[in-house]
């Protein structure tokens, strides 16, 4: 009687630890996409300790870190880097974080983004790059934003964002010009070119998959 006494309360003390960590292991009721693009750390924490494959797509295509590029939501961007998720993973239209970001002008976000390594370079299924979305017209951008996204588009805030952004892009390309002829020209950075010509490149050389000479 006295061992089964003692027993008892040690049965109810592990009982309760393997309760508890089965509701530490449960997903949050907040998705994944949401947690993200509302910056819920905590929330994508716990679905990381349940298993949550943090680089799932939603019924759209678009991953966690998508939808961080589209909300500016840097803190959780940075904590999705850190633990897993693919930098430049694609979404339903072949974009990746960094051309998200750029379009929308989140500045802070493309930082995060370029020092986890983004390609700057990467186009989506239209052909552009993040360079080249920071181009694209109010009337274009406003439709994509409220009509299809349905989302309130802040005109204002989203010009002065991509003003802030082509600088972090163009830097980041003027590093890759150092070692990337083809990069160079694309940027017109004359500097890096004449240092390629001084290194021996052959200014008649074609591109690889352009066939065209610089």
């Amino acid at each position: 009687m006295r061992t089964l006494r003692n027993l008892v309360p040690r049965l109810f003390v592990i009982s309760l630890l393997v309760l508890s960590q089965a509701l530490s292991a449960a997903p949050p009721s907040v998705d994944l996409w949401t947690a993200a693009a509302t910056g819920n750390v905590g929330a994508l924490k716990k679905h990381q300790a349940a298993g949550t494959n943090l680089n799932a797509a939603d019924t759209n295509g678009s991953s966690a870190l998508n939808a961080t590029a589209f909300f500016d939501s840097a803190k959780a961007a940075e904590w999705l880097l850190e633990n897993g998720a693919f930098v430049d993973i694609r979404d339903g239209n072949g974009g990746t974080p960094l051309i998200t970001a750029a379009f929308m002008g989140h500045s802070a976000t493309v930082k995060v983004l370029l020092k986890h390594g983004a390609d700057v370079n990467a186009t989506n299924d239209g052909g552009q790059s993040s360079l080249q979305v920071l181009g694209t017209d109010w009337d274009t951008t406003r439709y994509i934003i409220e009509d299809i996204m349905q989302v309130p588009a802040n005109r204002k805030k989203i010009e002065r964002g991509r003003e802030q952004v082509g600088p972090l892009l163009y830097g980041a390309l003027q590093e890759i010009a150092k070692n990337d002829v083809w990069t160079a020209v694309l940027i017109g950075d004359a500097s890096a070119v004449k240092n390629h010509l001084a290194e021996g490149f052959n200014a008649n050389t074609p591109h690889p998959d352009l066939n065209a000479t610089p």
